[in-house]
């Protein structure tokens, strides 16, 4: 074991282990064969955040290996939020979102060397109504599909999963009405998903958008029509997986660090994936470099010339 080595202390979410073929006992002996320092206990993703953090300081942990998917990312990322202690990610999920967006490898050997290893990169977080978000917030149809991508469907379908529950989530979707404000302007509207994006992808592998990053300060914001005919989904699809979204007639797409909802009632959030109830009112925002995470260096990323910088405006 590496003598410069920290200590580290493993949260784990037993049903990705169990969907990967692995334990909490053989995901400590891949950390300990790359020459991460253990701290001798494994946690749950559901443990409440004052506990985790209690735990992680009682050993002298300096790191959160999170062994999961994206909603386990997000429990944890809410508990770290503003501490000291750094995350490790071994991407053992569904989508692995967050995973992809920092470069982290998607092989779990490669992973714990660089949980191991590696060097601690400082990104944002999205924050809705206290609560943080690493990937995206979605309302109206991208949070009753992940309703509808249950563990099940994930497990049958694997990353198709979230395109029969978008599919199946349009069938029974019903138009959002909201106001919204965004740099200084309003606009009141209706839309059948409204969509907040503070990293790069979301849904598995779909696109923010082109200059999307975690460090870049800003949220990606989308918004659909509520009419959305049969013969346009495969090209709204198409436009989602590769980003294009906002240069489509049925949307609107834009950039800013603040955005206020305002709903005309209380609708499920998707965040990271988890459903949450938060209110008719959502002020989401982001938290510049409100986390470290071990990461590979930052790749730059080619800016677009299509930024929209409105809530009503030109796309």
């Amino acid at each position: 074991m590496a003598e410069d080595a920290e200590t580290a202390i493993l949260v784990a979410n037993p049903r990705c282990l169990t969907a990967r073929g692995h334990t909490a006992a053989s995901v400590r002996e891949l950390l300990r064969t790359a020459g991460l320092a253990l701290a001798p206990m494994s946690v749950e993703p559901d443990i409440p955040a004052e506990e985790l953090l209690h735990r992680a300081h009682s050993v002298g942990a300096t790191t959160v290996v999170a062994a999961g998917g994206d909603g386990t990312l997000h429990l944890v990322a809410n508990a770290l939020a503003g501490s000291r202690l750094r995350l490790a990610v071994l991407p053992m999920g569904t989508a692995n979102d967050f995973a992809r967006a920092l470069g982290i490898p998607a092989n779990l050997s490669a992973a714990a060397a660089l949980a191991a290893h590696g060097s601690g990169r400082a990104v944002d977080l999205g924050r809705v109504n206290g609560r943080y978000f690493l990937n995206a917030a979605h309302l109206g149809l991208g949070a009753e599909t992940a309703r509808l991508a249950d563990e099940r469907l994930k497990r049958w379908l694997g990353p198709l999963a979230y395109v029969f529950a978008a599919f199946s989530a349009w069938r029974r979707s019903a138009s959002l009405e909201l106001a919204l404000r965004a740099d200084g302007q309003t606009a009141v509207m209706r839309a059948s998903q409204v969509l907040v994006a503070n990293g790069r992808y979301f849904g598995g592998g779909n696109l923010a958008g082109h200059d999307a990053t975690l460090e870049d300060g800003l949220l990606d914001v989308q918004l659909m029509s509520p009419e959305l005919p049969a013969r346009a989904l495969p090209r709204l699809a198409g436009a989602v997986r590769h980003g294009d979204l906002g240069m489509q007639p049925e949307a609107i797409a834009f950039r800013t660090a603040r955005l206020d909802v305002a709903l005309s009632h209380r609708e499920p959030v998707n965040l990271d994936g988890e459903i949450v109830a938060l209110g008719e009112r959502l002020m989401f925002e982001v938290v510049p470099g409100a986390i470290t995470v071990i990461a590979p260096a930052r790749v730059t990323v080619s800016r677009s010339a299509t930024d929209a910088t409105a809530p009503g405006g030109a796309r």
